[in-house]
């Protein structure tokens, strides 16, 4: 009775702290019966489930894998700096995907809200993401160029009148990524904002809360150096199977999550202060689809979008 009882108090308090277990765990956990067995039973599956999600057990990397991933976490670590050339390039060609019209001569100006930038320097927006996050803006718009536009004029569906900033969108999905897959290099890479100059207590996004405690130990096979720190998530230690597969992995998966975020927005029906909820529940399903190993991106992309 006694482990029953402290296996019903811990299930709140995981809930309460938001840890997002795989989806759907708690539901397949459940038992019809009442005993108190039965309680326990259903109680430890859930939290075991939790568990599972982010402290699996070690695994072996394969050295394709393994130099995948190390690529991505440079890529990721690479700040932002509004004096490099890549940088005022990518916003300039991103601006010809996005518009038949000239882009602004300067790259701050008042027309890059019409691309969904929270102010009228982007670089405000893409300091905290980098420039990992605005390339995975650019990825989208030229090989989603349709899909792109399509999201960024909002033109499916009944639309609020308090629209999420689509760019700005594109920044937190990236860091939701990141965070799923337990990609970013030397813990979370931070926290981005969600703001608008019609409200005087802006939306905050902190997706510090949560992030996995560090990396798991693995070896990689036919590694000089066999030491190396993979992802400890089980959804990171999935995507590795894709991202072998696929190098670009990581950008299908992001326009993916795009597409299932603005999907969820219209069936809920929210506005701009939903957007954490709606991409609160857009992480678990990412997560849910991960979980369940799809051998292609494709394959991916038929379990999140069906």
């Amino acid at each position: 009775m006694q482990i029953l009882c402290v296996l019903l108090v811990l299930v709140p308090i995981v809930e309460k702290v938001q840890i997002p277990c795989a989806a759907g765990a708690r539901a397949r956990c459940r038992e019809s019966s009442d005993s108190p067995c039965a309680a326990a039973a259903a109680a430890a599956c859930y939290l075991m489930a939790c568990m599972n999600t982010y402290w699996p057990a070690p695994f072996n990397m394969s050295l394709l894998q393994a130099e995948r991933w190390e690529a991505l976490q440079e890529l990721v670590s690479e700040p932002y700096n509004e004096d490099n050339a890549e940088y005022k390039d990518t916003l300039r060609r991103l601006w010809a995907r996005s518009f038949d019209t000239p882009c602004p001569p300067s790259l701050k100006s008042s027309q890059w809200t019409d691309m969904g930038w929270q102010g009228e320097d982007p670089g405000t927006d893409i300091r905290g993401a980098g420039m990992f996050g605005l390339r995975n803006l650019l990825f989208f718009a030229e090989h989603e160029e349709a899909t792109f536009r399509r999201l960024m004029k909002k033109t499916d569906g009944q639309r609020s009148d308090w629209e999420y900033p689509f760019a700005a969108a594109s920044l937190n999905i990236t860091f939701t990524l990141l965070q799923v897959l337990d990609l970013s290099k030397g813990g979370a890479p931070g926290t981005t904002l969600v703001t608008t100059s019609r409200s005087a207590d802006p939306a905050v996004l902190d997706l510090s809360k949560g992030v996995a405690p560090g990396a798991t130990l693995v070896t990689t096979s036919g590694s000089a150096d066999p030491a190396v720190y993979g992802p400890r998530t089980l959804p990171g230690q999935s995507f590795l199977q894709l991202l072998e597969t696929e190098h670009d992995a990581f950008e299908r998966l992001h326009i993916m999550t795009f597409e299932l975020l603005d999907r969820v927005w219209l069936e809920r029906k929210a506005s701009y202060m939903q957007f954490n909820e709606v991409l609160k529940a857009v992480r678990a399903r990412v997560e849910a689809a991960l979980v369940s190993r799809p051998g292609t991106i494709p394959e991916l992309r038929r379990r999140l979008l069906r």
